[in-house]
């Protein structure tokens, strides 16, 4: 198997910025996949080879080396449908760290090092050469990569079995169980479960999937058990994402002429659709985590996105976009609770420029009352995209290759902007926005405590505020967790279905789960009441003044208010406004916040300009 440099022009570096990516790119990322994998599986040998007794009691490394060498020669496709799995390019990865400490085991040593074993076996077997191997069994169950599950209930938790193949058959046996592959092995059997796979077809482009359930190595950290779909699971899948895939082909095609290349597996997550969730990795090159979705527009931005990020994987193999110490680097990315390194904020800057493609799309085949809601996930997801391009085009840790490519990125935001949208999807967006970004900066930012204590003194003293600006915060991330954005699932119910909203704006039906912790003051200010919300959250500020989604609350209802001068400054230093509010009120509790911004805004150098970008 040869091994060779990889170049990728700028004109493909150009196509991957600009968000379509054509499958003559995604071709280039494959073959660069595919020679990282063969790299990193020549060092675990190597570093294996050093490490006697290890592999005991399976054959060599080296002997699934040369199976794989040997199915190369004879049929180079059989090796690539391999080597090529998602879940390989996990599994490797994740034996350099174990080998170096770098992961936690949960299985002898042989049985997870034995994984390329069983893909040797699966080349050999789809080149139609003769082998005969062992290969770990893990309580009862032997995984073919790529192909599928053999199922033996009597074979204890860690054990070998012994395998063939020979004449396009292939046979596995142990503890006195056998089972036979099935000649079609895409079927199941009653010892053997498919790896399945959905072909689905829309205007002359074809996505051929595994959904897989069955592969170890198909989560993102540490082996899991198979987690088989029952039938009327898998029908669900089979039916939504050929609904998903009619939706993307009709609104992106040049998009889904890329994601025919290169999206090649979907791993189905645990957990119910109220809130879908996803997930990829840059070793896993293909795969796509995703939970099962409520409709096919959920699904088909769940794919968008998860492919935005496995592009952006495929070309920081072949091109570094930062300076290596990039990530000692945190910041505020605006789809995250918690603070980021520059590699996390480009991903998503890159994903959800790809999520707003969408929507821009979308939003005009949508159906009517599917618009609105269509218009605010676009005017939302471009606006969490240009707030963090500000961020990484400040950076100068991005590499030459790195400021190109995100400048590429922002020239489609720009083209994105040029769009307009209706007034109440685009200021529900707005908000949604500074609310978040408030929320981040207060649980994640602490302002200079002396510099705080003596603001508090001067305002207490009647002094004016000085050097407002110059106050300095440190980054001290909350480790609390993820908080619940209320606000923006209200946002997407008076959106999606405005009845529902009135019925909770008059009290009438119960908050719904999506929006757990809303209070009145948040269903007002969603719903336009901005002065009563305004009052509601001062209220509960008074009462409780480390109330976070009361400051947050506060910052948007004034913004929406401009009932302060202070609004731009709430919206923008919130973090320090509340902790100069927290000191004055050790020595004065009957105090409105609102004093307190417009005291420290009287000092803004710019007091009539937005520094929110």
């Amino acid at each position: 198997m040869e091994f060779r440099n990889h170049r990728l022009p700028r004109e493909h570096l150009d196509r991957l910025a600009d968000g379509e990516g054509s499958p003559e790119t995604i071709r280039i990322l494959l073959a660069g996949e595919r020679s990282r994998r063969l790299l990193l599986l020549r060092a675990l040998l190597d570093d294996v080879s050093r490490r006697p007794g290890v592999l005991e009691p399976l054959p060599p490394l080296e002997d699934a080396w040369n199976a794989l060498v040997a199915a190369h020669e004879a049929d180079p496709a059989a090796l690539a449908e391999v080597v090529l799995s998602p879940q390989l390019g996990t599994w490797v990865s994740r034996m350099m760290r174990l080998l170096h400490g770098g992961a936690a085991i949960q299985a002898p040593p042989w049985v997870e090092l034995g994984y390329l074993h069983a893909a040797a076996f699966v080349a050999a077997f789809r080149a139609g050469i003769p082998l005969a191997t062992r290969l770990p069994a893990s309580h009862g169950r032997v995984f073919l990569p790529a192909l599928g599950m053999a199922r033996l209930p009597a074979v204890p938790a860690w054990n070998m079995a012994e395998a063939e193949t020979a004449d396009g058959h292939a046979w596995l046996w142990c503890e006195g169980q056998k089972v036979t592959i099935p000649e079609n092995p895409q079927a199941d059997g009653p010892d053997w479960w498919a790896l399945r796979r959905v072909s689905v077809s829309a205007g002359g482009r074809v996505l051929d999937v595994s959904i897989d359930d069955l592969d170890p190595y198909r989560d993102l950290a540490d082996p899991v058990p198979p987690a088989r779909l029952d039938a009327a699971d898998w029908e669900r899948w089979r039916a939504i994402l050929a609904d998903a895939w009619r939706l993307i082909d009709g609104v992106w095609p040049a998009g889904a002429d890329a994601m025919s290349v290169g999206l090649v597996s979907i791993v189905p997550l645990p957990g119910d659709n109220r809130e879908t969730r996803s997930a990829s990795s840059g070793d896993a090159f293909g795969a796509a985590l995703i939970s099962r979705p409520a409709d096919p527009v959920t699904l088909a931005v769940s794919m968008v996105h998860e492919f935005e990020h496995i592009k952006l994987g495929g070309l920081l193999h072949l091109a570094p976009l930062l300076a290596e110490h990039a990530n000692s680097v945190v910041v505020y990315a605006p789809w995250r609770d918690d603070p980021r390194p520059l590699a996390g904020l480009l991903q998503g800057i890159h994903a959800f420029c790809g999520i707003a493609g969408f929507w821009a799309r979308y939003r005009l085949v949508a159906p009517a009352e599917e618009r609105a809601v269509a218009d605010f996930e676009f005017a939302y997801a471009r606006r969490q995209t240009r707030m963090g391009l500000a961020t990484l085009l400040g950076s100068p840790l991005l590499t030459d290759v790195g400021r190109r490519f995100a400048l590429g990125v922002a020239a489609r935001v720009r083209a994105q902007s040029a769009q307009r949208i209706p007034r109440e999807p685009a200021r529900a967006a707005w908000a949604a926005a500074i609310d978040h970004r408030a929320g981040w900066r207060i649980r994640h930012l602490r302002p200079d405590p002396d510099r705080v204590h003596r603001l508090a003194d001067a305002f207490l003293a009647g002094r004016p505020a000085r050097a407002v600006d110059a106050v300095r915060c440190a980054m001290a991330p909350d480790t609390g967790g993820r908080w619940h954005q209320s606000r923006l699932a209200l946002h997407r119910i008076r959106l999606h279905a405005p009845e529902r909203f009135r019925r909770l704006a008059t009290r009438d039906d119960p908050i719904p789960a999506a929006a757990y912790g809303a209070v009145w003051a948040d269903i007002a200010l969603v719903g336009g009441s901005s002065t009563a919300a305004e009052a509601a959250y001062r209220a509960m500020i008074a009462t409780d003044p480390g109330d976070i989604t009361a400051w947050t609350g506060l910052a948007v209802a004034t913004a929406a208010n401009h009932s302060t001068s202070a609004w731009r400054l709430l919206i923008r230093r919130p973090e320090l406004i509340r902790v100069v509010y927290l000191a004055v009120r050790e020595h004065r509790t009957a105090i409105s916040p609102t004093a307190v911004a417009e005291w420290l805004d009287a000092d803004s150098p710019h007091p009539g300009r937005s520094r929110l970008s």
